[in-house]
């Protein structure tokens, strides 16, 4: 068993649907490239895990509103580029379809804004960061902004007249929609104006954990129907609510979950390491992420499936909807 989870863990296309680790570099003033044991990741131990697909998200702290979430957005981006330009041949920055087609030994990484602040409530803004190379988004994180409100919202409303705007725009654009942190009153209006597979990056699931920040049987399903990806993060605060920390098995757990109830071609991994500073059994760090394989192997499943969860239903997604 040992011999054919580490194989099939290393053929496997391996995709993260999040990470917070280019918000860590600009708030820190470190650089991933040096040993970050602090971290959950940097990119000697990411090559370590077989990552070969990173998404990496562009968290704007509520603190910065206006113009200052604008410029902060933009200087977390610009990171992310001199990271390519550092290791341009291990690093490529996925900016349209062909650049899915990843050459041996080299890593993507595609640009995810999370939450819609650093829009300053301006839909040509989405156009400046579609040309800076973002090509996907979530809506909001936790609290409310313009576009919509988050999962933390006690009275919630939908889409704002702007928010509709910004996904009808990312339709054109051909960005992916990503619903995590998005409350329900707005998901349903965006899984009705969204067009394609749309995403959850980094989530858990109600059925294990009842919480607004967690998805429901429901939304399971729209989000199935169009062809999406829901992605199983690996926090406690998301699997099981604690007080100890939860393990590699709560996260095959959810992953199962999924896969039972909606199809496996629906299920992802999305950890949102350095997103949170709690500990998870068996996945401390990204060097842990084989532990996931290891357990689905233990459980009977088979390796074409393996490879889907790992990575191949994001890479499908990711492919119908970039140009």
């Amino acid at each position: 068993m040992r011999t054919a989870w580490l194989r099939w863990h290393h053929a496997a296309v391996l995709v993260d649907g999040h990470m917070d680790t280019f918000y860590k570099e600009l708030e820190e003033g470190r650089s991933w490239f040096s040993p970050q044991p602090k971290w959950h990741i940097d990119f000697a131990r990411l090559r370590k895990s077989g990552t070969d697909l990173q998404i990496c998200a562009i968290y704007t702290p509520p603190k910065f509103e206006g113009a200052d979430a604008t410029v902060w957005a933009a200087r977390m981006i610009n990171r992310i580029y001199e990271a390519e330009k550092t290791a341009p041949k291990q690093i490529r920055i996925i900016r349209r379809r062909a650049d899915l087609d990843l050459p041996r030994g080299v890593t993507g990484l595609l640009i995810s804004i999370e939450g819609g602040l650093p829009l300053d409530g301006k839909l040509d803004m989405l156009d400046y960061f579609y040309n800076t190379g973002v090509r996907a988004m979530g809506l909001t994180h936790n609290p409310r902004n313009l576009l919509a409100d988050g999962a933390s919202v006690k009275r919630a409303r939908g889409l704002t007249s702007f928010g509709k705007a910004v996904v009808k725009r990312m339709n054109a654009l051909r960005m992916v929609l990503d619903v995590a942190h998005l409350h329900l009153a707005g998901f349903r209006d965006a899984i009705r104006i969204a067009r394609g597979p749309i995403v959850t990056s980094h989530t858990g699931l109600c059925r294990f954990l009842d919480r607004p920040r967690n998805i429901t049987d429901w939304q399971m399903k729209k989000i199935a129907g169009t062809g999406g990806v829901i992605a199983i993060d690996y926090l406690t605060e998301h699997l099981t609510g604690g007080p100890e920390p939860a393990s590699v098995k709560d996260v095959v757990d959810n992953i199962e979950a999924v896969a039972e109830y909606v199809g496996v071609e629906h299920v992802a991994l999305g950890s949102d390491f350095d997103g949170y500073n709690s500990v998870t059994k068996g996945l401390e760090d990204v060097t842990g992420v084989p532990n996931i394989t290891k357990e689905l192997v233990r459980r009977g499943w088979g390796e074409r499936d393996v490879k889907r969860v790992l990575g191949g239903n994001y890479m499908r997604v990711l492919k119908a909807v970039l140009a």
